[in-house]
């Protein structure tokens, strides 16, 4: 063939590069490793595709972008028949399905973690107030650890959290916080009097819906503890029985602070 004119539907490299939307130099690569050829090599060495090789390559783009091996893609041109595509699109589909699921998933971590936050723009800190929560989902690692008879380290009692969140499929950034045993805690520091919980889409548990009392405070031991105090002497005040487990929500947490003291603390019980 020597009348090559794109009347007839054939483009130079550079040519057909730019319909694809690929570079020229990924084009000659593809050729090089006998992955996807122009259809026309002439004896000068130049080379010309046909426009319905488009229709090939714009699927080995999709198929590279969702995560399929160049090796996989070849394997798939030099045997493609209807069957291999059926089993090879069901497979991928299933993969880009997982995908948008996790998409969704980090999705929402992004507008709770937001949420938060925006919040910590407009409060008084340490002021008493009350809300109406409806039920929410978290997530809640509530059992206790011991070794020898001792409660763990807070550094192990963290890593199990994680390592159980993680085991749940639980393995983003959620806005989180602390349960806490607040009676003891308010008159003992030096233990570690809770545990921890996620903020997620879906869970099995829940932070009950109702009344609670809350305060906002920073990260420090003692402005915590303080917290706890403020909160029973308003319920004292309005004759209101408290819940034993109270929960810390990080609205300002180690995404959006560095130091544990500048952590602004959402400090809520429920009332009963």
């Amino acid at each position: 063939m020597t009348n090559i004119t794109k009347e007839d539907g054939y483009f130079s490299v550079s040519e057909f590069a730019k319909l694809a939307g690929l570079a020229r130099k990924t084009l000659l690569y593809y050729d090089e490793i006998d992955l996807f050829s122009p259809a026309v090599v002439l004896d000068n060495g130049y080379r010309y595709y046909y426009y319905r090789q488009l229709y090939m390559i714009n699927t080995i783009k999709i198929l590279k972008e969702i995560g399929m091996s160049l090796k996989d893609i070849k394997e798939f041109i030099k045997n493609q028949n209807p069957t291999i595509m059926i089993n090879t699109f069901d497979q991928q589909q299933k993969i880009i399905e997982e995908k948008i699921k996790d998409l969704k998933t980090i999705s929402s971590m992004i507008g709770m973690q937001k949420e938060m936050a925006m919040e910590a723009e407009n409060i008084k800190m340490g002021v008493v107030s009350e809300e109406y929560r409806e039920r929410e989902p978290i997530f809640c690692e509530s059992r206790k650890l011991y070794r020898r008879g001792k409660e763990v380290s807070l550094s192990m009692s963290v890593s199990k959290f994680y390592n159980d969140a993680k085991n749940q499929g639980i393995t983003h950034t959620f806005p989180w916080g602390a349960c806490v045993d607040y009676k003891k805690y308010m008159h003992d520091m030096t233990h570690n009097y809770f545990h921890y919980y996620y903020h997620v889409p879906e869970s099995e548990e829940y932070m009950m819906e109702g009344t609670y009392i809350f305060t906002y405070t920073y990260g420090g031991r003692v402005e915590r503890q303080e917290a706890y105090w403020k909160l029973v002497e308003y319920a004292k005040e309005k004759n209101y029985t408290l819940e034993e487990w109270a929960y810390e929500d990080y609205l300002i947490n180690e995404i959006s602070a560095k130091l544990p003291d500048d952590f602004i603390i959402k400090t809520l019980i429920r009332v009963i």
